[in-house]
């Protein structure tokens, strides 16, 4: 009786450590790659919860905002636009340790309840990014803050 709870323990143990070095983990870059979807789909969808997600409570840049400038900036875009989507076209991904950068460009289309459209593209946008429990958040970024109206 006690060879074959042993035999059992044994083969649960085996059955975990196959599983475990089958599974795929994504990897950094697969992470931020999903990262940067998400920020894109999210604010075609108008989720700024989801949107919000993507940014670190940490944020700051060149141009003074901060996590909750960006909320403000979101909030007043998905009012004043019907429709809003972004493409982050090419994106460049180095990573060091716990820390990334992404150097894209940037393609921004926006109609307003009038139906008046607008398109910006940036060359050259940079975000940086940091893991925070296990996640990549973006802590900040330059290339497309000269182009808002404050």
């Amino acid at each position: 009786m006690r060879t074959i709870t042993i035999s059992i323990a044994i083969a649960v143990i085996l059955a975990l450590a196959i599983f475990l070095l089958t599974t795929h983990k994504p990897s950094d870059t697969e992470k931020i790659r999903s990262l940067l979807t998400k920020l894109e789909q999210s604010i075609e969808s108008k989720d700024l919860a989801e949107c919000m997600s993507c940014i670190s409570k940490d944020y700051s840049d060149n141009q003074g905002n901060t996590y909750n400038s960006l909320w403000r900036l979101a909030i007043s875009g998905i009012r004043t636009h019907s429709q809003l989507r972004i493409r982050i076209n090419n994106p460049k991904i180095k990573i060091r340790g716990h820390q990334a950068t992404v150097e894209a460009s940037l393609a921004a289309f926006s109609i307003s309840p009038s139906g008046e459209s607008s398109y910006r593209h940036f060359d050259w946008v940079l975000l940086h990014l940091e893991k925070e429990r296990k996640e990549w958040k973006i802590t900040n970024s330059a290339g497309w803050q000269e182009s808002l109206e404050y």
